[in-house]
């Protein structure tokens, strides 16, 4: 495999602050494609960086290698002027030949060039790595910082460090980036045509500072694109207030791919969302750490079946070990389908936000304790009823069923108990008494029934005395402001005749499991005893087993 040093002639890459290196290490790559040769363009390491004006693109079987954080690339490239200090593949937005156009007249600009035809939009989560319409295959670009410095740009913004066009087993790997809008891009989402990407990956990638202006996806972006995935990559510069978007990564109309070990300090630009899944299917975001964001996670798809038609109840996106702390939002519901697993929240405003269009979701063993919605949602059961949100979810086909003498449940004193029991509590007269059960201090999650045994002695009196129980839930808690509590059940039991009376209250409570908040399911138990002659026994508690 031949190995071209940039360094040394015919290229004779000067570090002085005025050589354009990437004219010449362009060149390198195109003596290695006449040559018909597999090969490496090394650029050294140096205590000087490289000076960049035009975006390099990066054919089939070529590698870009440099040391490492030494190798430092100074990208002097904005929005208007190319974007990309590095093109994998080719396409319409990111041209090749505009780039030599514009390289032969000594201007820069745009790369659009409208006369390439690209793949169609959302038809690239179906591409294959045999498909006619790749372009690069096998490159790589690997050791490298990116630095965007625009003092010789038209504008202070705008700069992507890595971009893949219509590539197939591609990757990028120990990229350091600086000042730039986008990380890495995989694929694009322009709707009409726009590039896609198969089996092509980043990963560690590691964002020393986003462009505090503008900043789409500081880490990356995978769009319009089939099994690719970012892995090991942080970013913990904030962006300003003032930034537009400000958000760390992204997936959006693409199938299968993948965001793991993401990391970031995001800061609350103007969206400010941690991850974004949008509009996408089987796609997994795993084992990320999110702090300081207006969303940490958020998920969108398009209602309208002509834009989108990816959603598939059988390719449901999964999103798990996450933490997000310090933000608005832990997770941002617009999507069906999506499932949630231990996914934890610290100190954030809202764990859980639902939208109109936020149905069929699971949400199982993570923090849902101060949920919200949005204006146009009528009202949080209409949600929820739609939705599986609970720390746990419970399975319906086996059962666990707890037991408990009530009184084990009560305060030792109270003015209304006359007796306990091992078997029973007993009540003195005139006194009315209320027994409540919140039912996390029993460890149940999810309540099926509850039925409570009682006697009522034999008196003429005894007809003035009652029982009633409420099940109630809470849809909304952010330990300090309680939203009302909602009575899912309630029954009254009282004596029928002046004898001694044995009775249940028997509640079916089977649609909790749903939309239950675990820890807001409260047993209410009211004794109106204006006599002495009532008597609770036992109360069976059954619930789903949790997983």
């Amino acid at each position: 495999m031949a190995i071209i040093n940039v360094q040394e002639a015919p290229y004779n890459v000067q570090l002085d602050g005025i050589f354009d290196a990437s004219i010449a290490v362009q060149q390198a790559i195109d003596d290695l494609v006449r040559q018909g040769s597999n090969g490496t363009v090394y650029l050294p390491g140096s205590n000087q960086p490289y000076f960049w004006r035009y975006p390099v693109f990066v054919p089939s079987n070529i590698r870009v290698l440099g040391d490492g954080m030494t190798t430092r690339l100074r990208v002097a490239i904005s929005g208007d002027e190319g974007r990309c200090a590095f093109v994998v593949g080719n396409s319409r937005e990111w041209n090749r030949a505009r780039r030599d156009a514009l390289v032969a007249s000594k201007v820069r600009g745009t790369l659009r060039n409208d006369a390439f035809v690209d793949i169609p939009f959302q038809e690239g989560r179906r591409l294959e790595p045999t498909d006619s319409r790749i372009r690069s295959r096998y490159a790589s670009i690997e050791n490298l910082f990116i630095d965007f410095d625009y003092s010789a740009a038209r504008s202070q913004s705008g700069g992507y460090a890595i971009q893949f066009a219509h590539t197939a087993n591609c990757f990028a790997r120990n990229i350091w980036i600086r000042n730039a809008t986008q990380g890495i891009g995989i694929g694009n989402d322009m709707e009409g045509s726009t590039p896609g990407c198969v089996e092509t990956w980043a990963e560690n990638i590691y964002v020393e500072s986003p462009n505090k202006l503008s900043s789409y996806y500081s880490i990356g972006f995978i769009a319009n694109s089939n099994r690719c995935y970012i892995r090991n990559a942080e970013s913990y510069d904030p962006v300003d207030a003032t930034t537009e978007h400000g958000s760390l990564a992204s997936i959006a109309n693409s199938n299968a791919c993948r965001l793991e070990q993401i990391r970031g300090n995001v800061g609350r630009g103007q969206t400010s969302e941690g991850i974004l899944i949008n509009n996408s299917r089987a796609c997994t975001v795993d084992m990320a750490y999110i702090e300081n964001a207006r969303v940490g996670i958020a998920t969108h798809f398009y209602t309208d079946a002509s834009r989108g038609g990816i959603i598939n109840s059988a390719y449901p996106n999964l999103f798990r070990n996450i933490v997000v702390r310090n933000s608005d939002t832990m997770v941002q519901l617009s999507s069906k389908y999506d499932q949630f697993e231990n996914v934890r929240g610290f100190g954030n405003l809202t764990d859980i936000f639902l939208n109109l269009n936020a149905t069929d979701n699971r949400i199982r063993n993570s923090t849902t304790d101060r949920i919200g919605k949005a204006a146009d949602v009528p009202s949080l059961t209409w949600v929820l009823q739609n939705n599986i949100i609970g720390p746990r979810e419970a399975k319906l086909t086996t059962e666990d069923t707890v037991v408990h003498p009530l009184h084990y449940l009560m305060p030792k004193s109270h003015d209304g108990i006359r007796a306990f029991n091992q078997n029973y509590i007993s009540f003195n007269g005139a006194i009315n008494c209320r027994v409540i059960i919140p039912l996390q201090v029993l460890g149940i999650f999810s309540l099926k029934s509850f039925r409570l045994y009682y006697t009522f002695y034999a008196g003429s009196d005894a007809a003035q005395s009652s029982i009633v129980v409420n099940i109630y839930r809470r849809l909304t808690f952010d330990s300090n402001i309680s939203a009302p509590l909602e009575v899912l059940k309630s029954a009254t039991a009282g004596p029928t005749g002046a004898s001694t009376q044995d009775g249940i209250i028997d509640l079916e409570v089977g649609a909790l499991r749903a939309p239950g908040i675990a820890k807001e399911i409260i047993i209410d138990i009211l004794v109106n005893n204006p006599v002495m002659h009532s008597m609770l026994k036992l109360g069976r508690i059954t619930s789903y087993v949790n997983e």
